[in-house]
């Protein structure tokens, strides 16, 4: 995806500096391209002073993107009241635990409050307490694989051409009863 500031990848950059202080040496991969404007160079310099533990992946897609997915077990959405949050939503199908916001359509997506903060310390402390317990990680990979085939290619497709249908229905019936 794009690295823009609506995104507040500081935020996570932030949020996963305070846990691993807290002990837990985690790695963050940033998948976009970082621009060279204001935003990109405050971007690219938290990257550098982070570097033992942020992987710059650039843009990617295909099967580099599936691989990237496929290798983490964590992800972190930081962009607030987003509108649907299609990196939680191709996270979740891999198995991923994804944290996001408490507002906006990823709380949909994964439909849980023990993946939802308000703010980088709320992140922090959540994020924490999921990697110290096999047990919250285990509840919330079953929860969130229910949670993932409503994303599905087939329920989307499925959908549609329900819709497709029932306008096409509705059509048919207003014609008939206008002649």
């Amino acid at each position: 995806g794009r690295i823009a500031p609506e995104k507040q990848v500081e935020k996570a950059i932030s949020t996963l500096k305070s846990v691993r202080q807290r002990g837990y040496l985690i790695r963050l991969h940033i998948c976009g391209k970082i621009e060279n404007d204001l935003y990109g160079k405050s971007i690219e310099q938290l990257c550098k002073e982070n570097s033992d533990w942020i992987v710059r992946e650039g843009r990617v897609s295909g099967a580099k993107k599936a691989h990237i997915l496929s290798q983490c077990r964590f992800g972190i959405h930081t962009c607030a009241a987003d509108a649907f949050g299609i990196s939680v939503a191709a996270l979740v199908p891999t198995g991923a635990i994804v944290f996001a916001p408490n507002n906006g359509g990823p709380t949909e997506v994964h439909d849980s409050p023990a993946l939802q903060f308000e703010c980088v310390d709320d992140a922090a402390d959540k994020i924490c307490a999921v990697l110290a317990s096999s047990e919250k990680q285990s509840a919330l990979c079953a929860h969130l694989t229910g949670k993932a085939e409503l994303f599905s290619a087939e329920i989307f497709v499925d959908s549609s051409k329900a819709v497709v249908k029932a306008s096409l229905n509705r059509q048919f019936r207003m014609g008939e009863t206008t002649k």
